[in-house]
């Protein structure tokens, strides 16, 4: 196989997006889209010069791997009829709408011996990619993303649509289970959390610290890590990093002025390379396909960025719960 056959199911916003750079990568044949919205399939095909296909069966037999990026409540089923058929899959994030439902498509992948990669496509980000070989034994970390509210991800609340890219990146840099995890969150403008704030504290003694929002009037997203010897910044819109090694020891005795902190921190260059996130995770899709190696974000890594997801859910319920039985 020098190129993999690739087609996508669920051209919306995302699968558009997806559409549209696998018309371009040396390593795809892009053969066609389905959608059911026949209209939206027709369109995108003609506009990238692929098939409109109105059956899976059919677009199963001219690939060998789909982009899954329908509702998330579609993700199970639509996965699993192409694993079962030994096609590869890339399904968006979250994986599934259970836990139960991410094991069912891990296991087909396990057993047919096909690649499940799931699309947290901010592991691909370039100011994340950029850190992540700074990364080492964290001991506080705080992610901020807040988004304008819209019409996308309404199906799940904030933790699923937006909070679960953050759980992602934070559980790829621990390796350990969460021993506690709490968390708050309201709706505001919809009928489920619009915004959340969560706590997960690590057998070690590490705290991560996310918050996410939906109805931000100014979009952000960051995520800041603090270690022993590191403090790292990364701007995940701007792509901007800043990043700063200590080296030198605090003497108690005096007091710490500016100058003398400057002296004990030292900013540390970070070179940041330019590519779209989204480019490099299919690529990166195709690549471990062509070459059979492992998925940068498996379908494990998924299933528990997903467990995590819902232990906060819970924690938020449980909070509900706990304001309703005691509202004074």
């Amino acid at each position: 196989m020098t190129k993999v056959r690739i087609g996508v199911v669920g051209v919306g916003y995302l699968g558009s997006h997806h559409a549209r750079i696998l018309s371009k990568l040396p390593d795809a044949d892009f053969v066609g889209v389905l959608d059911i919205n026949d209209d939206a399939s027709k369109r995108i095909a003609n506009k990238y010069g692929c098939k409109s296909f109105d059956r899976n069966e059919d677009m199963a037999e001219a690939v060998d791997a789909v982009v899954v990026a329908t509702p998330t409540k579609a993700h199970c089923d639509v996965a699993s009829f192409y694993l079962e058929r030994d096609k590869s899959v890339l399904v968006e994030k979250p994986i599934a709408d259970s836990l139960d439902s991410a094991q069912r498509m891990i296991g087909h992948a396990r057993r047919l011996g096909v690649k499940l990669q799931v699309g947290h496509s901010e592991r691909f980000n370039p100011a994340f990619v950029a850190v992540s070989k700074f990364i080492n034994g964290p001991r506080f970390i705080e992610t901020n993303r807040l988004a304008k509210f819209g019409q996308r991800g309404l199906d799940v609340d904030v933790v699923l649509d937006l909070m679960i890219h953050d759980i992602d990146l934070v559980a790829s840099c621990f390796p350990a289970e969460p021993c506690s995890i709490s968390a708050v969150g309201v709706p505001v403008l919809s009928d489920s959390v619009d915004m959340a704030n969560a706590r997960l504290e690590f057998p070690n003694g590490s705290v991560a610290n996310l918050i996410a929002s939906r109805t931000s009037l100014s979009p952000l997203r960051k995520i800041r890590l603090f270690q022993p010897d590191t403090y790292i910044s990364a701007d995940l819109m701007t792509h901007k990093v800043k990043m700063y090694r200590r080296t030198g020891q605090v003497d108690l005795e005096k007091p710490l002025s500016m100058m003398r902190l400057s002296t004990l921190l030292k900013s540390a260059p970070v070179r940041v390379a330019k590519f779209e996130p989204l480019a490099a995770e299919l690529e990166a899709f195709l690549k471990c396909i062509l070459n059979n190696t492992p998925e940068v974000v498996s379908g494990e890594d998924g299933l528990r960025a997903l467990d995590w997801a819902f232990a906060i859910k819970q924690s938020i319920d449980e909070h509900f719960r706990l304001f309703a039985a005691n509202p004074t």
